[in-house]
């Protein structure tokens, strides 16, 4: 619909704002307040992913800053990823939790770099940093499509990898205790 746009300018925004308010409303309806959602941490992070991405696009489709454009509920997510980090290794991993709860079940990794420009959270490039190291190019989800955009709109620098859950953390719409 972007490509559309740019394309058809007197066209192609009858069709960008029928999905830019899907993208919004898919947003409200499927994160809680807290930044997490009732599925498993794949599933979660997957569908993050796949917004921020959407966002990024329409952020510079608009030249305006991601930050400018996403809803709030987005940068929340930052605190469910620290949230739900496994403290056992592999690192980057989740607990298990939902239908997602095997032993070992990593992030998706697609949209970290952008919620890095979304949000302050130091606790996020670290995450990206630990997940783009050689020892985790193999592991399952960390290869997924999407993760070129970890290149496209990541930072120009990573702090040094880490995958540090917070002390003590609730999610209180999601129901989550770390």
């Amino acid at each position: 619909e972007i490509a559309l746009s740019k394309l058809w300018p007197h066209h192609g925004d009858e069709f960008l704002a029928p999905t830019v308010k899907a993208l919004e409303e898919t947003i409200q309806t499927y994160l809680a307040e807290d930044g997490g959602a009732f599925e498993g941490v794949g599933y979660v992070s997957s569908t993050l992913g796949h917004a921020l991405i959407a966002y990024q696009a329409l952020a510079r489709q608009r030249g305006v800053s991601l930050r400018e454009i996403a809803p709030p509920r987005l940068a929340c997510c930052a605190n469910y990823l620290a949230t739900m980090l496994s403290t056992t290794p592999p690192m980057c991993c989740a607990i298990n939790v939902a239908d997602g709860g095997r032993p070992g079940t990593p992030l998706y990794p697609d949209g970290l770099a952008s919620l890095c420009a979304l949000t302050d959270d130091p606790a996020i490039p670290q995450l990206l940093a630990a997940m783009l190291t050689p020892e985790a190019a193999d592991r399952e989800s960390f290869a997924t499509p999407g993760s070129i955009f970890n290149f496209i709109f990541g930072p120009d620098s990573l702090p040094p990898p880490a995958a540090r859950p917070p002390v003590f953390s609730i999610l209180p719409q999601t129901g989550m205790l770390c």
